[in-house]
């Protein structure tokens, strides 16, 4: 360079520029953190950090930093909250469902007896009780002579006691009182 002068400006606008380029590039490096901030999640916000900090003092860097990991705690803490209220809804549900088996328990303890008494009275019913009933009918429509109604009612009963015996008599004394009873010229049928 012939001019000493020429030299200073020249080393003066290089100074400039790499100013100039120096201070763009931060920005860049700033915009960059901003875009990861957006996210709303610990990892971006992690991130942004690691980026801004390359670039500490530059105009809002500091207090962007500042920001994340304040977002960073509220993102924790937030996190924290439910987790503490997904526990509790568990331990509730948890509750409910050891309330409901006692209840369960309890209900089968109270009702198995009850079922069982009414299956037993029910078969005492059906096998002794309402077959003892027409067995007694039967022997009454035989005191009072109405042999058809009682060989029906024994007929029914089987094998209860003496019913098939009391058939037997009661065919028999039908076909006494038949006998005694016939005109000449009737038809007397035997058996069943």
């Amino acid at each position: 360079f012939a001019d000493n002068k020429l030299k200073s400006q020249l080393d003066e606008y290089v100074i400039l520029c790499n100013a100039i380029i120096e201070e763009n590039r931060k920005d860049s490096i700033l915009d960059e953190a901003k875009s990861h901030m957006t996210a709303n999640e610990i990892s971006s916000y992690e991130s942004a950090i690691n980026i801004l900090e390359t670039i500490c003092g530059w105009k809002d860097a500091d207090e962007q930093i500042t920001i994340c990991k304040k977002n960073i705690e509220k993102i924790k803490e937030q996190e924290e909250n439910e987790r503490l209220e997904r526990e509790q809804r568990l331990e509730i549900a948890r509750k409910e469902a050891e309330r409901r088996a006692k209840r369960n328990k309890m209900i089968a303890i109270v009702t198995t007896p009850i079922v069982c008494a009414i299956i037993a009275f029910a078969i005492l019913l059906n096998a002794v009780i309402i077959p003892n009933v027409k067995y007694n009918n039967a022997m009454v429509l035989i005191d009072a002579g109405n042999l058809d109604e009682a060989y029906t009612i024994l007929k029914e009963l089987g094998d209860y006691k003496d019913s098939a015996d009391k058939v037997s008599e009661v065919r028999l004394a039908k076909t006494k009182e038949q006998l005694r009873n016939i005109n000449v010229g009737e038809y007397i049928m035997f058996g069943e």
